[in-house]
This record gives C-alpha cells, structure tokens and sequence, in this order.
C-alpha cells in the first residue's frame, strides 16, 4: 500500500486529549489541508474558526451541555454527557458551509454542494491531523445547542455551523480501527 492509503485506512476518532499544545506549523498544515479540499462553486462555501481559548472552549461545552439537557432530560447524565470531550481539545476548528453560488441549482441542491465542501475540508482536516500523529475527532453538536455555539463564534448568515474537529496530542491508548463492512456500504453495477 501507499503512505495516504495507510493514513486513510490508520484515521480514527480520538475523544481524549493531553494538555499539550499542538505546534503551530503542525495546526497550520492541518488548515492548509483543509482548505485545499474540493468545493463546488465559484469561491470555497467553507470558512474555519480556530478556537484555543480556554474559557470559549468552555462556554461551548456549556451551551453543548444545555443543548444536550434540554434534547435528553429524560437520560442519565452518564448517557448524555459523552460528547463534551471536544472541549479538552487544545484546538478546535469550527467548520462553516453556506449554500454554494454555482448557479443553474435549486437552493436545496446548493445547500447540499456546500455541506458536501465542507465534509471533504473535515475529512482532510481529520487525515493531516493523522499523518502527523496527532488525534482528533469530528464533533457535530446537538441540534439545540447550534445558534448558542453560532453566537458564541460570531457566525452569522449566510454562514452556518456545521461542526468541530477536535485536534490535540492523543490521551488514548492506540486506537484499533475496525475495517467497515464493505458489502453494506458499496454497490457494483458491472
């Protein structure tokens, strides 16, 4: 195999961080990867947020962790609380998309070419952050917690959030990546 293929097939989801700073050549080459991911349109439908200050990553986790109450009350804390890790991240990249300006598309077709940009510029994000040897995770949030997490980074129209990858130095043991079922994902048509 090659060393992208080995990078695509090693990638998983780290939820559990050191404190260690990333370096910033290795956070630099991370939005660069980002950024030289595919897009439709004319102009990239994708922008990215950089968050390293302690007290927003908190405030995140704490409109994260209303949203959560509010959408699972009837949970246990231990059930619902699972994804407010991302705030122990030393780095977050909150990724944007608005609908792409391809012309010739209905606004939901557009809206799709925008989500579709902004998940390649995630995976690419996700794939460097490996091939550096640093975890990360992507982080969608709960659907109650979007315009606080909007307000917080001041995002505005037409602009919206999609999501955070998580980046940091690896507080888990190595990951062991189970290889997805193949016959339930691909479908030939020979």
């Amino acid at each position: 195999m090659n060393q992208t293929l080995d990078t695509i097939l090693q990638r998983c989801s780290v939820r559990r961080f050191t404190k260690e700073q990333v370096p910033q050549p290795n956070l630099d080459a991370i939005l660069r990867a980002g950024c030289a991911a595919p897009y439709g349109g004319f102009e990239p439908p994708v922008r990215l947020i950089v968050v390293r200050n302690a007290t927003v990553r908190e405030r995140l986790a704490q409109a994260e962790k209303e949203g959560v109450d509010r959408q699972w009350s009837h949970k246990p804390d231990e059930e619902k609380y699972w994804n407010l890790f991302f705030a122990q991240a030393p780095a977050l990249v909150a990724v944007l998309f608005r609908p792409t300006s391809v012309g010739g598309f209905d606004a939901s077709s557009e809206e799709r070419i925008g989500l579709c940009s902004a998940a390649c510029a995630v995976e690419n994000m996700l794939l460097a952050a490996t091939s550096l040897g640093l975890g990360a995770c992507f982080v969608g949030p709960m659907p109650e917690a979007k315009a606080a997490f909007e307000t917080i980074l001041g995002v505005a129209p037409p602009w919206e959030f999609i999501g955070f990858v998580a980046v940091g130095h690896s507080a888990e043991p190595t990951c062991e990546k189970k290889p997805a079922d193949r016959k339930n994902m691909v479908q030939f048509l020979d």
